[in-house]
């Protein structure tokens, strides 16, 4: 347990200069990958769903054609949201690693000369130059793609409760192929 708090506060640790100099850009990748992620998963099933029970009452083709029409349109505006995001991402990363490598620029140059002859603190200086912005990158992945799990676990489970028993069998399957995908 004690493992487990530690590498939760080693995790925050990592991931405040997200917050401290970007709080928008986390926010908005938490609500994508809670609300808009889990979108391809529940589309899939309920096509399948709806196909079916549309066939079984005798509805025509083309029924059937506009049914998949709508939850292909359904899935092109979630990936078009996630596209735009991913484009307005980009530069407001890039603005955080720059203030991230500022940060330890400025504490390097408040730091007393006779440090740096000290081979341990040199080691945790260049490696803070060097891995700190994509660790930080790494933590901050990981505890969007927990969201993301945990709503896609959340949303199928829904479906499962929801649909008949006919569909749990399919929905397994997706849930497990989205949520492995996810991680």
């Amino acid at each position: 347990m004690k493992n487990v708090i530690k590498n939760f506060k080693n995790v925050m640790f990592l991931i405040k200069p997200y917050w401290q100099y970007g709080k928008s850009y986390i926010i908005i990748s938490l609500l994508i990958s809670v609300f808009i992620v889990p979108i391809t998963p529940l589309i899939t099933v309920l096509l399948t769903q709806t196909i079916i029970d549309t066939i079984t009452i005798g509805a025509t083709f083309n029924d059937i054609l506009m049914i998949i029409i709508r939850f292909i349109t359904i899935l092109i505006g979630s990936g078009i949201i996630q596209s735009i995001f991913n484009i307005y991402g980009e530069p407001v990363v890039v603005k955080i690693y720059q203030k991230m490598n500022k940060d330890i620029y400025e504490k390097a140059l408040k730091t007393d000369y006779k440090y740096y002859d000290d081979p341990e603190f040199y080691n945790n200086y260049t490696w803070a130059i060097n891995e700190f912005t994509s660790k930080s990158e790494e933590a901050k992945n990981l505890f969007i793609n927990v969201f993301q799990s945990i709503s896609i676990t959340i949303t199928m489970l829904t479906v499962i409760l929801v649909s008949g028993p006919w569909i749990v069998a399919m929905t397994l399957v997706m849930l497990v192929l989205t949520t492995t995908t996810a991680i």
